[in-house]
């Protein structure tokens, strides 16, 4: 799915690397390295020069000491400079699974509130063998993108389960159109994902009018649809919308989950086929 830029991130964790390795070495509470470099001790930096460590009393190291230890580790990292990359890789790679973890413990947890809520859209073909859930605003530019990708996938699959979540999150304008949206469905599935298709297929602003105007190309009954909005389980659906990526770890839009796993960002065809037969052969509550 859509990357991000890790330059600052990277730039970032190599400082804290640096810094956990110094207060590793210089610090004053140094329990195993008695263990590791015996009094008197000589220790070898990556060419080979010999460094003769000032002996130490109790668990703290001398002012000598921490010069000799500082000297010896910047230049094994101005010898060996790959080994931060390699330790930043190894830290994002272990957040990114832990963060996966997470995703999909919540994922399991509310299993029949993202895939079966009453409330929300489900189209495709509802008895499908895998579900693709997207959390979405009308103001999204990169939910516009992404429509056409899903849509394709879905209709040349046949097998897969749409569920769309109302996501409001960049305007007051996003929070209408969902209102509007969720109350649509009151009027069957195709008004809905009619009045669905335009919302993301219109390029200016959601206006009250335009909002107007999209709802009666899209053939819905308005004084029904005024109505319909102001029941509560419009405003509970967009409050359980909120708690879902909230547990989830939804931070912006688009995010889906297809199978048993988050992903976020906008995907192409190809990467949304990939990881629809990758869910096909993982998911346990398909």
């Amino acid at each position: 799915m859509s990357g991000v830029n890790k330059l600052p991130l990277t730039v970032a964790g190599i400082v804290g690397v640096v810094s956990v390795v110094g207060a590793l070495f210089v610090g004053s509470s140094m329990a195993e390295i008695p263990s590791l470099a015996p009094q008197g001790a000589a220790m070898q930096t990556p060419d080979g020069t010999s460094v003769q460590l000032a002996s130490y009393k109790g668990d703290t190291f001398s002012p000598s000491q921490k010069r000799e230890l500082k000297e010896l580790i910047r230049a094994y990292l101005v010898e060996e400079p790959e080994v931060l990359l390699e330790a930043m890789e190894a830290l994002e790679n272990k957040n990114a699974n832990a963060t996966a973890e997470q995703a999909q413990t919540a994922i399991l947890s509310n299993w029949d509130t993202l895939t079966k809520a009453p409330n929300s859209y489900i189209g495709g073909n509802p008895k499908g063998d895998i579900s693709i859930v997207e959390f979405f605003d009308y103001n999204c530019g990169y939910c516009k993108q992404a429509m056409d990708a899903v849509m394709e996938v879905v209709k040349e699959d046949g097998n897969i389960r749409l569920v769309l979540k109302e996501f409001p999150i960049l305007s007051e304008s996003s929070t209408v159109a969902s209102e509007m949206a969720i109350a649509a469905l009151k009027q069957g599935n195709d008004k809905y994902l009619t009045f669905h298709t335009l919302l993301m297929e219109n390029k200016g602003a959601l206006t009250d009018d335009k909002l107007t105007d999209l709802a009666t190309e899209s053939g819905l009954n308005l004084v029904q649809l005024q109505a319909d909005m102001k029941a509560p389980e419009v405003q509970a659906t967009i409050d359980e919308s909120y708690m879902l990526a909230r547990a989830i770890g939804i931070r912006g839009t688009p995010g889906f989950v297809i199978g048993e796993k988050l992903y976020p960002g906008a995907a192409s065809v190809e990467t949304l086929k990939k990881v629809v037969a990758e869910a096909r052969t993982s998911c346990t509550k398909c």
